[in-house]
């Protein structure tokens, strides 16, 4: 989706396993505006995204919200993630569901939003973007 809309020099889909080091992991996050990760360890190295990034999460199992509380697996502890992401001021987490991961039209809308935002958020901050 990323790549028609944004072109193959913005774009760049890795897989963040089969990097060398986490070191190459954190200076690409350094350098994104949108990260797309499943939630647990692979959503890691989104630490390292630059203010006013966004992320998103690909949440895997039933998910609930646990009254006015944060998201959690049904049957296990409060997720540890959900708890990052509800706290940290400087990303906007998204959370894509496996009932949403199919509806393309939605994920693209979401993801130029963000994009938009991002870039916005940046120049109003002096942070050199690619965008003009």
């Amino acid at each position: 989706i990323a790549k028609d809309l944004y072109g193959e020099e913005k774009v760049k889909v890795v897989d963040m396993a089969k990097l060398p080091t986490f070191q190459e992991e954190a200076h690409l996050a350094m350098n994104t505006a949108v990260f797309f990760a499943n939630h647990g360890g692979g959503s890691s190295t989104s630490i390292f995204l630059p203010w006013g990034s966004s992320v998103f999460l690909y949440a895997a199992g039933a998910h609930a919200k646990y009254k006015d509380g944060p998201w959690i697996d049904i049957g296990k502890k409060v997720h540890l993630d959900s708890i990052f992401y509800a706290t940290s001021s400087y990303i906007r987490p998204t959370w894509i569901h496996e009932n949403e991961r199919d509806d393309v039209v939605r994920i693209a809308k979401m993801l130029q939003s963000e994009y938009k935002r991002t870039m916005e958020s940046w120049i109003e901050r002096g942070i050199h973007t690619n965008d003009g």
